[in-house]
């Protein structure tokens, strides 16, 4: 039998919100992605923006990096894969789709084939929420019945609960979210959610993580919601991850997924 591989991922909801006038993705988003050193990144609502040489240039030389098509007001995802992990000949397959049509989800999907004979899909998604969701799940759902080992990491719009009644080819992992313990965004009205979560199939989530909750009550968890970068030095003022982090802004107001898997 094979040994077992394991990576490393990072999916963050940038609030590229597709692209309003002289949208630049902030300089602290990819520094503090640099700083996480993951195996794997997928950024939703990403944007090309008016500083993607930054983007580039700090990324390009720890990353492979792979972005859904450009399309005005409209948003991306980006892919990273570390080249520390992953070699150019592990990376069979690059798909997308047309992020104008609202029956599908934003969406990036990579194949991979390692030297072990190892081969998965990492997909990138964020459910729209302008259009109807059934309909994008139905095209995740479609997707992934033919795939045979799949981690699928994005903005899904809805909490686990429900992503687990919509996903039904799957499994749906995401951090610990008993009584708002934790949440990844915050509603106008201060509704917590946890909405960015992990789907997979054949593919073992590792339970690993931990938070200071979890290390005061003694627990591991199979991902953890990151606000660390809600501070006064990256622009936030006062705000607080408990706060309604402002529309247009710029600025993140997701929660970083962080987690790991083993295939």
């Amino acid at each position: 039998m094979s040994e077992k591989i394991k990576y490393t991922f990072l999916e963050w909801n940038v609030q590229g919100a597709g692209g309003y006038p002289d949208y630049s993705t902030p300089n602290f988003v990819i520094d503090t992605i640099i700083e996480k050193n993951v195996d794997i990144i997928v950024l939703v609502e990403f944007y090309i923006g008016c500083n993607f040489d930054y983007v580039r240039q700090r990324m390009q030389d720890y990353y492979y990096i792979f972005i859904s098509p450009f399309v005005y007001k409209h948003n991306q995802i980006l892919i990273a894969l570390n080249r520390n992990k992953f070699k150019e000949r592990d990376i069979n397959d690059i798909i997308t789709i047309n992020p104008m049509d609202k029956k599908f989800p934003e969406y990036l999907q990579i194949n991979i084939k390692t030297e072990q004979e190892k081969i998965f899909s990492i997909m990138g998604t964020r459910i729209k929420t302008n259009c109807l969701r059934e309909k994008q799940f139905d095209f995740l759902n479609n997707k992934i019945r033919l795939i045979d080992k799949v981690i699928c990491i994005g903005d899904f719009n809805v909490t686990n609960s429900h992503a687990c009644k919509y996903l039904t080819s799957t499994e749906i992992y995401g951090p610990r979210t008993l009584d708002n313990a934790r949440w990844s965004f915050v509603h106008k009205d201060g509704g917590k959610v946890g909405i960015d979560l992990i789907a997979v199939k054949n593919i073992r989530i590792l339970q690993n993580e931990k938070d200071d909750l979890s290390e005061k009550e003694g627990y591991k968890m199979y991902a953890k919601y990151d606000w660390d970068f809600v501070n006064k030095k990256n622009g936030y003022e006062r705000l607080t991850s408990s706060d309604y982090l402002p529309e247009f802004s710029g600025k993140p107001n997701h929660a970083i997924l962080l987690g790991s898997f083993e295939v």
